[in-house]
């Protein structure tokens, strides 16, 4: 698998969530909607799930479960554009540890163990994973959230690229 790929893919979810924190208002950003959610609310749980992998190395474990829910990534953008600028930054660490070839402090295809609870009636589930099927998982679900986003940028009256949000499969086949 081309790690960069996947590295260059990963900041592309972070710039599309970078991108409509510059757009919008603080007031958009945490706007009550029909949708009965906020830009806010979707904009963490990305932020968050990447935060979490990375948090989690040093052990390797990644326990989505446990992550932080940061409330201030919710009630303020810039502590949300810090939290994407950080993440890209974390990822470009990578791409330059995985082009120099030195003591990389996240081994991509080592094996992690990731802990998610699936359904709330049901016990957490444990599993065996790496850090680039994780990366992989969170740019789609990332894409997930920006969409939902989209929805509600587009209520709240935010002229929005028809691409954005959407994911890359459906570019390509709506491209032909």
């Amino acid at each position: 698998m081309d790690i960069n790929l996947l590295i260059n893919d990963s900041v592309s979810c972070l710039d599309q969530c970078e991108a409509l924190l510059n757009m919008i208002s603080e007031e958009a950003y945490v706007e009550q909607t029909q949708v009965s959610a906020t830009i806010s609310t979707h904009m963490r749980h990305p932020l968050d799930q990447f935060q979490c992998l990375f948090s989690g190395q040093p052990y390797r474990t990644a326990d989505y479960d446990a992550r932080k829910r940061d409330k201030s990534i919710e009630t303020n953008m810039a502590a949300a554009r810090f939290a994407a600028v950080t993440l890209k930054r974390r990822l470009s660490d990578l791409r330059r540890q995985e082009k120099q070839g030195v003591g990389q402090r996240v081994e991509l295809g080592v094996e992690l163990s990731v802990r998610e609870s699936v359904h709330h009636a049901s016990p957490q589930i444990s599993g065996s994973s790496n850090v680039q099927r994780e990366l992989m998982g969170m740019i789609t679900h990332g894409t997930h959230h920006l969409a939902l986003m989209v929805m509600i940028g587009k209520q709240l009256r935010y002229a929005l690229h028809k691409d954005f949000g959407k994911a890359p499969s459906t570019i390509v086949h709506e491209r032909g």
